[in-house]
């Protein structure tokens, strides 16, 4: 029975939803651009051209959290390519778990009797949304290394990103950064997704989009340790030269408390469900 929940989330909230993809591959492709046009000269300077490895760096990198300091100058301004990239994953998840609520979805659960099956099958669905969303991504810079450079690759140019970025990527393993920049990502959008969908589920209209964009605008600003999205950011992984106190992320840690985290949702959202009156009356 819960194969055929699995079949109905897949098609009618990922195949169904499939043209909102559109706009990610746009997002992923103007953030090439502006990354390869904006980094001429480094290129020239250095001779070597980006790789795939560095422009998924390129997507995951954010922003060290904003601290204040008079010499410095620092202002606070929003990563938008990478902010822009998690909006669009709550925009490709969307209302969905709310219409199939009170939709289709309402009659299996009737038929089937469990709650149970239905929500695990959502659980199911955010993750395959999420694997193919930044599957998706990697693509696009596959696509686009493949036009531009004529060649596809993982080397680490560490001049050349410390020269863009100011971080010193030197003594960082390429297994290290894609683990950043491929494997955290997705756990945290993972996580957002749930939250999204339990949000979603309590409170009708764009609350559950409102609560996530507040989630990664708090996210960018401050450099607590239990914000999920903070460990999305290639950035927090290393120290940051204006806040000395500033404790980067550690990626071990990161792993452990997303997956935990992304169990936590899960169980909130069943009981959330459990308690839920699907015929539109609360308790």
């Amino acid at each position: 029975m819960i194969g055929k929940f699995i079949k109905h989330d897949l098609k009618e909230g990922l195949i169904r939803y499939r043209a909102r993809y559109i706009l990610l591959i746009m997002v992923c492709v103007i953030t090439c651009i502006i990354l390869d046009r904006s980094s001429e000269y480094f290129i020239k300077l250095y001779g070597k051209n980006w790789s795939l490895l560095e422009f998924g760096i390129n997507n995951f990198y954010g922003r060290m959290p904003f601290h204040y300091s008079a010499d410095s100058g620092d202002t606070f301004a929003v990563p938008f390519g990478w902010i822009l990239q998690y909006l669009v994953l709550s925009y490709c998840i969307g209302d969905y778990i709310r219409r199939d609520m009170h939709g289709f979805g309402m009659y299996m659960i009737v038929q089937s009797k469990k709650r149970s099956y239905w929500w695990i099958s959502k659980c199911i669905w955010c993750c395959v949304v999420n694997i193919v969303y930044f599957a998706l991504i990697w693509c696009v810079n596959i696509s686009y290394v493949w036009i531009a450079y004529g060649e596809v690759n993982l080397e680490k140019h560490a001049l050349l990103l410390e020269s863009c970025y100011g971080t010193i990527f030197g003594n960082v393993s390429v297994a290290r950064l894609l683990i950043m920049t491929a494997l955290l990502p997705m756990l945290a959008g993972i996580v957002q997704s749930l939250f999204q969908i339990i949000i979603s589920i309590i409170y009708e209209g764009t609350v559950s989009m409102a609560a996530v964009t507040a989630a990664l605008v708090i996210a960018c600003y401050y450099g607590n340790p239990f914000l999920p999205h903070g460990y999305a950011m290639v950035a927090r992984y290393f120290p940051d030269n204006i806040n000395p106190a500033f404790s980067p992320n550690q990626i071990g840690f990161g792993i452990v408390y997303l997956c935990g985290l992304s169990a936590l949702f899960a169980i909130i959202g069943y009981l959330v469900v459990r308690k839920k009156d699907i015929y539109g009356r609360s308790f």
